[in-house]
């Protein structure tokens, strides 16, 4: 329940609200912080070790991201997106210290199903609740097509494959390699405007590209020792 609270609730739904106050490049790139947040943390609590590696790679990850989104940057300072700043930085340190926790805690893969299926039912109401409060006069109905189909992409592939995922990574590899997979997130992004939206790639953005992908490499790459 505590999983729930503080990956589903506090750092998808704060992600969620922000995004109403600041723009959608804004919060990409506070999001892609979580990697250097669970670094931080892990280094203070004593469950890592600073490697050159991970310290390269995530420093190469977050220059590519910087390239990315650096027409963004300016609005860090405008005063009109603070709550949504305040908002999407508390989501970063929740989801962060939720990466932890569930390392911590899950060590036995088997329970790993039930345990997102309770986190998802708990979180559900929670925020289905907090939805009645803030607007009590929402209705399904309201929902075109394109929400219809963009939600329920989410609860599958967002929710049911990509947090299932996330959560099975976290028991085999050190948290702070798993949370660098979150660049991944920027190239895809990427790559599906370029293919849906038509949306123009820059040299920059390929440059970029390639920065983030050689990042995620070198924290995520392990040497095998052949045998004999």
């Amino acid at each position: 329940f505590v999983l729930s609270i503080m990956m589903i609730v506090l750092a998808n739904g704060l992600t969620t609200f922000a995004e109403k106050f600041i723009s959608s490049g804004l919060a990409s790139l506070i999001s892609t912080l979580s990697p250097l947040c669970v670094l931080l943390l892990n280094l203070g609590l004593g469950n890592e070790k600073l490697s050159k590696k991970t310290t390269i790679g995530i420093v190469l990850g977050m220059f590519g991201i910087f390239l990315i989104y650096q027409n963004s940057i300016a609005d860090l300072i405008n005063p009109e997106y603070r709550l949504g700043i305040f908002a999407i930085l508390t989501a970063v340190f929740m989801w962060s210290v939720g990466t932890i926790i569930t390392k911590k805690g899950l060590r036995n893969p088997a329970p790993i199903l039930l345990n997102v299926a309770v986190q998802m039912i708990f979180a559900g109401f929670i925020l289905l609740l907090i939805q009645f409060f803030i607007n009590p006069n929402f209705a399904a109905a309201t929902f075109s097509a394109r929400s219809s189909f963009a939600v329920l992409y989410l609860a599958v592939f967002g929710s049911v494959v990509g947090y299932v995922a996330y959560s099975y990574l976290i028991t085999q590899w050190p948290s702070t390699k798993v949370s660098v997979l979150a660049y991944v997130n920027v190239v895809v992004a990427l790559f599906l405007g370029w293919l849906i939206l038509d949306e123009i790639i820059t040299s920059k953005m390929i440059f970029a590209t390639l920065l983030i992908i050689c990042g995620v490499f070198i924290v995520n790459y392990k040497r095998v020792q052949k045998k004999g």
